[in-house]
């Protein structure tokens, strides 16, 4: 791929740190200073993607290492493609849009005539295993980056097929973009600026069912797919938002994916892969593991650990609107807004009404409760 991606960054970035983490159990502390190193490194990189103004990450160039803007450089229909002097302030790759009226793989040679970035004059060829063809649509872009574009020759065209020529724009948003909350590798304001004016803004991510793959692309364009709502992307992200605090934005987020489920699982008697952010009426596969629901994201946000029987964990209070009850093995935990109840198998019970941190569980000896 000639685009590098916050999303690579960030699954790196995580790497590293579980290697560090290994590294420390394994008591090989030599092994540390190059995978520190790497992480900031991957760190760097990240934080200059970063827009601030936009309250986003962004893609990047592999080899000019910028964000570069769509825009169409031509648009026609038949076999002859005009001629083309047209210059660009940064590097870009151009990118090719075949609409056929045949929905068969064409075999066409595409010739780029153009000036690199250090002047040098370059022609480059995309060969027919180079285009990628659905539905009677082909899709190609360059290997090499121009400031200047002399002239493009399609050879294999007919006459009424329909060449869209844009340089590849950097600047669309799609959910892999939040997942450096995910990673923990956002500083405190990048994280509150990518909630509060992007995650959170219903015109790009806080839909009525989860948060869309692609929130700025039309459906009537693009069809269902870009405001599906994938839920573990929607998992992933409903961690990181509970890493920085923000409890109540994730019992809001797994509320609403619980909605498009149950109302799938009521009209389709299925959990179905995908549904609509706005609408969520479901597609996709039926039973899939996708689609089911985010059981651990819910207890982490409830607060609730549970190692056994006779041990849980708890913190916070509860963030949703109702009150829960988790029934397990004869352990029976309800927690309510202001408190929990907790009545272990053999009947001994306690009320916890502070937010602190407590481990409690039955001491093995004595069968009594206690609380740490």
């Amino acid at each position: 791929s000639s685009v590098e991606s916050p999303l690579l960054c960030s699954y790196l970035y995580r790497e590293c740190q579980c290697l560090i983490k290994i590294a420390n159990c394994l008591s090989r502390p030599d092994s540390i200073p190059a995978i520190s190193s790497l992480a900031d490194g991957i760190k760097t990189a990240l934080d200059s993607s970063w827009n601030a103004e936009q309250a986003t990450y962004h893609y990047w160039d592999m080899d000019s290492h910028n964000k570069t803007y769509h825009s169409i450089i031509s648009e026609t229909v038949g076999s002859e493609i005009p001629a083309l002097q047209i210059s660009f302030e940064q590097p870009v790759r151009i990118n090719f849009q075949i609409n056929s009226e045949v929905e068969t793989t064409r075999r066409l040679n595409i010739f780029i005539h153009g000036i690199s970035k250090t002047g040098k004059h370059r022609v480059e060829r995309i060969t027919p295993d180079q285009i990628q063809w659905f539905l009677g649509i082909g899709f190609a872009t360059s290997n090499l980056t121009y400031t200047h574009i002399e002239h493009i020759e399609i050879q294999g065209l007919d006459n009424k097929d329909k060449v869209s020529i844009t340089t590849a724009g950097l600047d669309f948003r799609d959910i892999t973009l939040l997942m450096p909350l995910w990673a923990k590798i956002s500083t405190t304001t990048q994280s509150e600026a990518l909630v509060q004016k992007t995650i959170t803004d219903p015109q790009q991510y806080w839909r009525e069912y989860g948060l869309p793959t692609f929130p700025n692309l039309t459906q009537e364009k693009y069809g269902q797919l870009v405001n599906q709502v994938n839920i573990p992307w929607n998992i992933l992200i409903g961690e990181g938002l509970l890493y920085y605090g923000f409890r109540s934005e994730t019992a809001t987020l797994i509320t609403r994916i619980m909605k498009g489920i149950i109302q799938n699982l009521k009209s389709e008697k299925a959990f179905l892969r995908y549904f609509d952010s706005n609408s969520g009426m479901g597609f996709g596969d039926k039973n899939s593991l996708g689609g089911f629901p985010p059981l651990k994201l819910f207890l982490d946000t409830l607060g609730v650990h549970i190692y056994s029987s006779k041990k849980i964990a708890l913190e916070g209070f509860n963030p949703f609107p109702w009150a829960v009850t988790i029934k397990f093995k004869g352990l029976t935990i309800i927690r309510l807004v202001d408190d929990t109840q907790i009545i272990f198998p053999n009947n001994e019970s306690v009320t916890i009404d502070d937010p602190e941190p407590r481990i409690i569980f039955l001491d093995s000896g004595s069968n009594q409760i206690r609380i740490e």
